[in-house]
């Protein structure tokens, strides 16, 4: 889960803006709004011409930290956030860039420490509201992660990036109804065209769960490129009984992407609709030698082979599919217990180690990071 929402948690915590003033005649709110909003150039720009320029040494620290901050050296910016008072003019802004610095760095109990600091004491900070909803996701700690996500909402309606993650959780939930919507309003009011494809994926995907078929066909055109949406297009046009033209969309896709796993997946389906057992057979083949853990090609491939007669072979994927079945609820189960029970680093590597067994070697590696991040107690 941690590897499907990682792009997500990253962009809903970048480009944030600042719940302050920003008057000129407020120097500590134009430090703050520097510090969140500006770039590392122009940070740099006025941390040079000196301490004045800057409020003072404080000031100058905390454009320090958050220029540090932006350039994902961390550790440095941590450093310059200790020359600042915690108890100081600067407190909002400190705790805020301590807290994604902690959170990028993987310390993940003490980002959440000092963002619920921060926002309990400022309740208006849309950044540390966004940075603890992205930390929540990564120890799937789902009912805080959307609480965090309605504050977003409310602080920055205009915002896509919150109905996007709520709408990545209702999906992987399987809640496609809720998904729909999110998706529908992150589309809204998203503007930035190399979201747009992920956000559509996302939709497409939903209404395929919520087997709202004409509204699919009526969202992907036939000359869409995306294959994947046009995998979503062929389900749609098989479900109202237009198989020729399904096949003939599937049949595009695998042309220029041979080894697209879902366009396999659903021709061979077709296929075994059809009866076309021995095309069915390969295409689940060619799937499975890339994924041999994708429990629904395997089990098609059993159907496949049974009815074809092939008993052995069926009995023997069968097998497979139980081993693979097994491990998929396993992790279930744990994915289930962390979320019951979240912030728990031992069920965290036990999550890694299942998926591990799965070849699902990326989403074992946030796992494995997330149980660093609970571990750790560096300050």
């Amino acid at each position: 889960m941690i590897a499907v929402w990682a792009g997500l948690t990253c962009c809903l915590t970048s480009g944030c803006g600042s719940f302050r003033s920003t008057q000129a005649s407020d120097p500590i709110a134009e430090i703050d709004r520097l510090a969140r909003k500006e770039e590392p150039g122009e940070l740099m720009e006025r941390i040079i011409q000196g301490e004045e320029a800057c409020g003072g040494p404080e000031g100058q620290a905390v454009l320090r930290a958050a220029y540090y901050l932006k350039r994902q050296e961390f550790d440095r910016a941590l450093y310059y956030m200790a020359k600042v008072s915690p108890v100081g003019p600067y407190r909002s802004t400190s705790l805020w860039i301590a807290g994604e610095a902690l959170f990028q760095t993987g310390q993940l109990t003490k980002a959440i420490q000092i963002l619920n600091s921060l926002v309990a004491e400022f309740p208006d900070d849309v950044e540390g509201h966004r940075c603890l909803a992205a930390i929540y996701f990564d120890i799937s700690a789902m009912q805080e992660a959307r609480t965090e996500l309605h504050e977003v909402i409310r602080l920055a309606p205009d915002d896509y990036r919150p109905h996007h993650l709520l709408g990545q959780i209702d999906l992987d939930f399987e809640k496609h109804a809720f998904a729909v919507e999110h998706y529908k309003k992150a589309l809204e009011l998203c503007k930035i065209p190399e979201r747009q494809l992920e956000l559509r994926q996302g939709l497409a995907l939903s209404l395929q769960g919520d087997r709202q078929f004409a509204e699919l066909l009526a969202t992907v055109s036939p000359e869409e490129p995306d294959p994947q949406l046009q995998v979503c297009r062929a389900d749609a046009l098989w479900s109202q009984g237009k198989v020729e033209e399904a096949q003939q969309t599937l049949e595009t896709i695998l042309e220029k992407q041979p080894s697209f796993p879902d366009a396999l997946l659903l021709s061979a389906r077709i296929d075994l609709d059809q009866s076309k057992l021995d095309s069915a057979e390969k295409k689940l083949q060619k799937l499975l030698d890339t994924d041999p853990h994708h429990v629904v090609a395997r089990y098609q491939l059993a159907q496949v082979q049974r009815q074809a007669g092939k008993m052995e072979a069926f009995q023997e994927s069968m097998k497979l599919k139980e081993e693979t079945q097994k491990l998929m609820d396993q992790l279930v189960e744990l994915n289930q217990q962390i979320i019951d029970r979240p912030g728990q680093p031992d069920l965290c590597l036990q999550i890694a180690d299942v998926a591990d067994q799965l070849g699902k070697h990326e989403l074992a590696e946030s796992w494995r990071k997330a149980a660093f991040g609970l571990q750790s107690s560096s300050p």
